[in-house]
């Protein structure tokens, strides 16, 4: 422990308890004459021997017989024997345990007043019982007769109370008969005023089909309000989308039909005309429905070409776009030649190779986007296809193109 002590020298250590800055050696009682040791140890019998003394002398404690100890007893007796005659001593009174011989007895002076008054003889207690007694059995008696069948007070209180219910039914009935001048008034003025509310309600109900046949008559043919009014919306918004209330963005993805190119593989060279026919007479044109109105600006953002070719992997093309359906001047493999007339743009890009075929994504090549009108009173666009680099075609491939943008709409 922290608070031992080791002796100098030896080295041996003393256990001690530090209190307040001292220490305070531990010790083991040990008892004994002189040059005889008895470790204080009740297990091996030799516990500590302990005398019991009184004011005066010592208290003779020796091998215990447990016997209550007697006034003269000087021999040697244990604690148990001390107490138990302590408790005997105190025993007064012992009620409803042991035998009447072991009782302790009580005996009550003759002139005690207890005596007189708990006497089999005393005349008072007697007279009590007796008043008692015939008073309890009075009130039995007067319960007896109240509750019985022929108590007459009680049938009265019973036919008078049937006969006052039996009125008051008489009188509820006599009120709801139809004679009742009363009721008879009560249902008169209940049906005079619901009379008069039915009555406003079919007025109401008149003024309402009145106001139905009037807007019907507002919304004939004939009417020549509401027709100038038709007249005049029509004037003021012209062709094409006329946007009223919420306006939106409708995305525009327009697919052309798909292009399947001649049946060879002769090489591109760059600037080539990639098409559908060598001759340029026969050439069709990409073609795009890009608005869901005819003549409505479209924005043009970018196209996706898909194709089954996989020679064109790698390389890049470029797609003219024309307002109106272009005069072709050169065939497929020829030299690209194409008319100045309605071209709105052109959209470049470079293909890349996939497992059946090729595809790419091309851009704007100037700007961000192509703003423009459809072919007039229509709403497509067309395009012609150019090779930017040469490279060699698979025979009959087939060619998809769709546009990407976007328009106003309601």
């Amino acid at each position: 422990m922290a608070d031992d002590v080791v002796l100098p020298g030896t080295g041996d250590t003393v256990a001690a308890d530090e209190v307040g800055g001292k220490k305070y050696q531990y010790v083991k009682v040990a008892w004994g004459p002189d040059d005889t040791v008895n470790k204080a140890d009740t297990a091996s019998g030799d516990a500590l021997p302990v005398q019991v003394r009184s004011a005066t002398n010592l208290i003779p404690i020796g091998e215990p017989t447990d016997a209550a100890a007697t006034a003269t007893d000087a021999t040697s007796v244990s604690i148990v024997s001390i107490l138990k005659q302590i408790s005997k001593s105190i025993q007064l009174f012992v009620f409803g345990a042991g035998t009447a011989a072991a009782a302790q007895r009580v005996t009550l002076a003759s002139d005690d007043p207890a005596v007189t008054a708990i006497g089999s003889t005393n005349t008072k207690l007697d007279t009590l019982h007796t008043d008692l007694a015939t008073t309890l059995a009075g009130y039995v008696d007067g319960l007896e007769a109240l509750i019985g069948t022929s108590n007459s007070s009680l049938s009265s209180i019973l036919t008078a109370l049937n006969s006052t219910i039996a009125g008051y039914v008489d009188g509820l009935e006599t009120l709801v008969t139809s004679s009742n001048s009363k009721l008879d008034t009560i249902h008169t003025d209940l049906a005079t005023t619901l009379a008069g509310l039915l009555t406003d309600l079919k007025g109401y109900t008149d003024q309402l089909e009145g106001y139905v046949d009037g807007l019907e008559g507002l919304v004939t043919s004939t009417n020549t309000k509401l027709d100038q009014v038709h007249t005049d919306l029509v004037a003021a918004t012209p062709a094409g989308t006329n946007l009223i209330g919420k306006v939106k963005t409708k995305f525009i993805e327009a697919a052309a039909s798909t292009m399947t190119r001649p049946n060879d593989s002769n090489a591109y060279a760059a600037n080539d005309a990639v098409a559908n026919n060598t001759t340029a007479g026969s050439v069709t044109p990409f073609s795009f429905t890009v608005s869901d109105v005819n003549d409505d600006l479209v924005t043009i953002e970018r196209l996706r070409l898909i194709t089954s070719d996989t020679g064109v992997a790698g390389h890049a093309l470029r797609m003219w776009l024309f307002r109106a359906s272009p005069t072709v001047g050169a065939g497929d493999n020829a030299a690209f030649s194409n008319p100045r007339a309605t071209f709105i743009g052109s959209l470049s890009g470079t293909m890349r190779t996939f497992s059946d075929g090729s595809g790419g994504i091309f851009v704007p090549d100037e700007g961000s986007r192509i703003i423009t009108l459809p072919t007039s009173g229509a709403k497509t666009v067309f395009g012609l296809l150019q090779t930017l680099e040469a490279f060699t075609p698979v025979a009959q491939s087939t060619w998809i193109a769709t546009l990407e943008g976007f328009q106003g709409a309601a």
